[in-house]
């Protein structure tokens, strides 16, 4: 069984928000592989290389890899940074932990960087002013920059891209590049920018460099003025609900949602300062009067708050609600049941299968309805619900014994009872869903296949708690809390 999974820290927790779903991940210099790890555990990439110059980090590497059970999609690779790869093994390249001179060598070592469908995450230690100087003469943009701060540290990772038309910027962006001072992170690696250009100038005064100095100094000023506005700004526009859709909308995009969906920003408006948002399964009126409580200006939910056209609206309903309290809803559904990282991804990972696949492909996108793996062991059909049950927090669930040893799992969050004949033909014993009926049951029974039911909320819960760690890496300014209220109705005797 694998080791439950760790947490990243903050450093490495943003290095893992900027790369791209299902993309060939390349982490040079990778120490204990924790990042491709990570990534591969959440399903976050197709495959990975953990690549380092050392023999003795690439062995704790490999350890790590088998201890979470992640070797058919991470491997390692000793290589003097990126000399031992080839272009087409990789297609986002993280170079984190190290300084900077070095990774401006690495970089220069491989002029295949230079490719429009090539992203770099980059980390820089030290030497980051040299490093982006260096990425706007040799045409990198930088796309999109944030801080983060760890153990007393302020680190800053750059996602680049080889766009020459759009390299480089203003004055201060050898010091800062795209950060903002919006947030606390930046705002204080903006002032320890201005400390060591402040020590920086003194001593060029000190040895007669006034010309410099002045220069400098003036750059310091700058830097000081923007980190104030902003932090003024900053107490007064954080994010707005439309830039909280379409981080949504860009991993688990709305349109790829089944025909008879009703996805999206349901509630409120695009232009809406959100702060503070509550994540839940469901939006019901429990749930909006506890958003109102926490002051949240967004609820993110999985099912939509508006399903069919509203004939009348209630004081007491939740859309009446939302309108009230002035809160806005993003409702992410069947686009994210289907995504990678989405319902059934997260259902996978809590059922601890392996070599997770496309179980069936929904026609009209090429996406999965649902997803079948390996069992980490073999399984009774008795313990096979008991370890459902326990690893999904039901109060109860039900099941169909199948009668045969389980090693291969179908699954679908919510109502997938369908796929069980898909997932029978593919060779498992079990498969995991909810809403069954009677016939299904039925039909489950005389396939001799164990069908359990662990109820809709159960299987789709699955999937609040990482999509908001995901929302809080990409906004990490905004308050955002998991609803205490959202829970399954059903109960137990």
């Amino acid at each position: 069984m694998p080791h439950p999974l760790f947490r990243l820290g903050n450093r490495l927790a943003l290095c893992a928000s900027m790369v791209r779903e299902g993309t060939k991940l390349a982490d040079v210099g990778t120490d204990h592989a924790y990042l491709p790890i990570w990534l591969a555990r959440k399903g976050r990439v197709s495959s990975a290389i953990a690549a380092d110059v050392k023999p003795l980090p690439l062995r704790s590497a490999e350890q790590n890899i088998r201890r979470y059970y992640v070797e058919e999609q991470v491997t390692t690779r000793l290589s003097d940074g990126l000399r031992a790869l080839s272009p087409d093994e990789a297609d986002d390249i993280v170079l984190a932990g190290m300084g900077g001179e070095l990774i401006i060598r690495l970089i220069g070592e491989a002029p295949w960087l230079k490719a429009g469908d090539k992203r770099l995450i980059l980390q820089p230690m030290t030497s980051a002013e040299e490093l982006r100087r260096f990425l706007e003469r040799e045409g990198f943009a930088i796309l999109r920059e944030q801080a983060a701060e760890e153990d007393g540290h302020v680190y800053s990772v750059m996602l680049v891209e080889y766009c020459p038309a759009q390299a480089g910027g203003g004055e201060l962006y050898p010091y800062i590049g795209k950060l903002d001072g919006f947030t606390p992170e930046s705002r204080a690696y903006i002032a320890k920018c201005a400390r060591r250009l402040s020590k920086k100038a003194q001593g060029m005064r000190l040895s007669g460099n006034v010309e410099e100095a002045s220069s400098l100094q003036m750059i310091l000023e700058k830097l000081q003025q923007l980190c104030e506005t902003n932090n003024e700004k900053g107490g007064l526009v954080m994010a707005t609900v439309g830039q909280f859709y379409d981080f949504i909308d860009a991993f688990a995009p709305f349109h790829t949602a089944m025909g008879f969906d009703n996805p999206g920003l349901l509630v409120g408006a695009r232009d809406t300062e959100v702060r503070s948002v509550l994540f839940a399964l469901d939006i019901t009126p429990q749930v909006v009067r506890e958003a109102a409580e926490m002051g949240a200006q967004l609820i993110v939910s999985h099912h939509p708050v508006i399903f069919h056209p509203l004939k009348s609206l209630s004081p007491d309903s939740a859309p009446y609600l939302l309108a009230q309290y002035g809160i806005a809803a993003i409702c992410a559904h069947t686009n994210l049941d289907m995504a990678q990282g989405g319902v059934n991804t997260c259902l996978a990972e809590r059922l601890q299968l392996k070599n997770v696949r496309m179980l069936k492909e929904y026609e009209h996108s090429g996406l999965p309805e649902g997803l079948i793996g390996e069992t980490g062991r073999p399984y009774t059909p008795e313990e096979f619900a008991a370890f459902v049950k326990d690893v999904l927090g039901c109060d109860g669930l039900k099941y169909v014994n199948g009668g045969k040893t389980i090693t291969t799992v179908g699954l679908c969050g919510g109502a997938g009872a369908d796929l069980t004949p898909d997932a029978a033909a593919q060779g498992a014993q079990a498969m995991v869903t909810a809403d069954t009926k009677h016939n299904q049951l039925l039909d489950a029974e005389d396939m001799g296949i164990t069908l359990v039911d662990a109820g809709h909320f159960f299987t789709e819960d699955v999937v609040i708690a990482p999509l908001m760690e995901r929302l809080q890496n990409r906004f990490p300014e905004v308050k955002m809390a998991k609803s205490v209220r959202a829970h399954s109705p059903a109960r137990f005797l």
